[in-house]
């Protein structure tokens, strides 16, 4: 999930399969009121391995990008990143972010990440790429597929496993 908070947007694409959002109206410091948010859920908890933007700054916007991290949704954000932005497009890669816990009572882990641009109130800061690449934060997941241990009885069609391979 995405929101713009206080800011406006425009969708610009600049190329064929471009998928840059500029948005404008961000001011000379960072303030709680104007940010974006993404946020991601999982079923258990997941490690964030790395957090990857694509960013840039257009027509003497932001100078200044500020990164805020949560990994659970009921906690205070952590400041992880704080930098310049470029007037091209540069690739901020954070890494080893932490494991989302599932809290107390609750069915899904969450985190979510505030992206705030700042030092010019003109100008664009233009956002084109988010990766985020997590995995498991335990070595007991359940996937719910049988394992096959020869054909079962009376039955002459091939037996195939997940992958495709004869499990004959």
């Amino acid at each position: 999930n995405a929101a713009w908070v206080g800011i406006s947007t425009c969708p610009e694409p600049t190329t064929t399969g471009d998928n840059a959002v500029f948005s404008e109206g961000w001011s000379t410091g960072p303030e709680a009121l104007r940010k974006v948010l993404l946020s991601g859920m999982a079923t258990g908890p997941m490690t964030l391995d790395s957090i990857i933007l694509r960013h840039r700054s257009a027509e003497q916007g932001p100078a200044w990008l500020r990164v805020s991290l949560k990994l659970n949704l009921s906690t205070e954000a952590v400041l992880i990143y704080e930098g310049p932005v470029s007037g091209e497009y540069t690739t901020l890669k954070l890494a080893d972010l932490g494991t989302m816990d599932m809290p107390e009572g609750a069915t899904a882990a969450g985190f979510q990440l505030a992206l705030q641009a700042f030092g010019s109130e003109a100008g664009w800061w233009v956002l084109d790429e988010v990766r985020v690449v997590a995995s498991p934060g335990n070595g007991d997941i359940a996937t719910g597929t049988i394992e096959l241990s020869g054909k079962p009885a009376g039955r002459q069609e091939p037996v195939y496993d997940v992958l495709g391979r004869p499990a004959d």
